[in-house]
């Protein structure tokens, strides 16, 4: 990990071996949404995602997508690891994401339509002008418009239920297992689960890793929902 509480600056080792650092499209968030259809979803996704020749035996894939079945049955050797969240969660989501990618990416744009769905949609913050948000802005009013502007997006991905078909294909991890480091207990059923090879080396570093991880972290200094502001 080149930072210990995040992962993002190591993102070439997750898209080793595949083309999925493209699926960032408006494309793809039909085909992995709810109301996408089926059929032509897989067959989209089979056509647009490439995997190529590596010294590993596994690839990884991130992806937020609500509806993860054309991923899924596009391929019939996949493992879902789902990261399950409560409503309890949001606010350390919003806050994780503005302090973890939004301070590294300069994602500006993102929270700006996410305010003007805020204003527009829930009449909230509609004096506050969308151009004026920067790094100078008020760290818990960023957290309100990614938590509050995401609500829609968060709602989804607790309202999907897998595709019978592969259901013994997912593993749920809970968010709060991450934190409190419990996923450290889980190891063995990971490795199981995907079928993988790990040397008891490997799992130390892991163990140590998630340890790292979780020490790392920390706690959004408040609790929000939409009365806030």
């Amino acid at each position: 990990m080149q930072d210990p509480h995040r992962g993002h600056k190591n993102i070439d080792d997750i898209l080793h071996g595949h083309n999925w650092n493209t699926q960032w499209t408006d494309d793809y968030r039909y085909h992995t949404s709810l109301d996408a259809e089926l059929e032509s979803s897989i067959a989209w996704v089979k056509e647009h995602f490439e995997f190529y020749p590596t010294e590993r035996e596994f690839y990884v894939v991130h992806t937020h997508a609500v509806n993860p079945d054309p991923l899924m049955l596009a391929f019939d050797n996949t493992r879902l690891i789902n990261i399950d969240f409560d409503d309890s969660h949001r606010t350390q989501m919003a806050y994780n994401w503005i302090t973890k990618s939004l301070f590294l990416h300069n994602q500006y744009s993102l929270l700006k339509r996410w305010l003007t769905r805020i204003q527009q949609e829930m009449k909230k913050l509609t004096d506050l002008d969308p151009d004026s948000l920067n790094e100078t802005s008020d760290l818990q009013l960023l957290t309100y418009i990614n938590q509050t502007g995401m609500i829609r997006m968060r709602t989804n991905f607790k309202a999907h239920t897998c595709h019978e078909s592969y259901k013994d294909r997912v593993f749920t991890i809970q968010f709060s297992d991450i934190l409190d480091k419990k996923i450290a207990g889980q190891l063995d059923s990971l490795i199981e689960f995907l079928g993988i090879t790990v040397t008891q080396e490997k799992k130390a570093t892991a163990i140590k890793m998630i340890n790292t991880y979780a020490d790392s972290q920390t706690t959004a200094p408040w609790q929000l929902d939409l009365d806030t502001y």
